[in-house]
């Protein structure tokens, strides 16, 4: 299974390898938003690692939105009130 991975000949692996950069990319994002410079040096290389189309467009997204809009912008401001999102 980590041969698959390593060598990347499958749609399997390219998206665990996306995966794990989007991951990355994620917490540069957030870091780079907050201002650490070296984030943002290593945000512009992480995008470039991703391998699928699918992912691709998500890196690219995610390095054009401000992190915090990830929380706020996405479900109905009273999600973060009612715990688990769901209306009682």
């Amino acid at each position: 299974m980590w041969e698959e991975l390593e060598s990347a000949d499958t749609l399997e692996a390219k998206l665990a390898q996306d995966a794990d950069q989007l991951d990355f990319i994620l917490n540069l994002k957030e870091e780079a938003d907050l201002g650490n410079r070296y984030a943002t040096q290593w945000l512009e290389i992480a995008v470039q690692r991703v391998r699928t189309e699918w992912g691709a467009e998500l890196a690219q997204t995610i390095a054009e939105t401000d992190h915090k809009d990830w929380w706020f912008l996405g479900p109905d401001p009273a999600w973060w009130t009612r715990k688990n999102g769901k209306k009682k």
